[in-house]
């Protein structure tokens, strides 16, 4: 499993940028992703979730230290921080991948 999710890394990294608008999603187009504030299924409705989030919680979000991956599961923990460079919120990611490597569900834990 390390070998083939040998790009985890990389994948999370990706996660985020789509986040914060830089890049395109890279995930599986029956991708869940759930948090405090969404249920989300869907390739389609994760990307207007996305651009949604931009609009009404303009924030940027980063990888915090290493993932922690474990037989296609992976924990990686994250802050969100406002236009200044202040964090305004920190959490940790629970991502599944599917076994071509993309994202198939992820789980967002707030620790606001």
């Amino acid at each position: 499993a390390n070998e083939e999710h040998a790009g985890v890394r990389d994948r999370i990294d990706a996660w985020f940028a789509a986040w914060n608008g830089a890049r395109d999603l890279e995930v599986t187009d029956d991708i869940t992703f759930r948090d405090a504030y969404a249920y989300i299924r869907g390739r389609d409705e994760l990307v207007q979730h996305l651009a949604a989030a931009r609009v009404h919680l303009p924030m940027t979000l980063a990888r915090v230290g290493e993932p922690r991956h474990c037989q296609g599961s992976v924990l990686c923990d994250w802050s969100a921080s406002g236009s200044d460079g202040a964090v305004r919120a920190r959490g940790t990611n629970l991502f599944e991948l599917a076994p071509d490597g993309r994202i198939c569900a992820v789980c967002g834990f707030w620790a606001v």
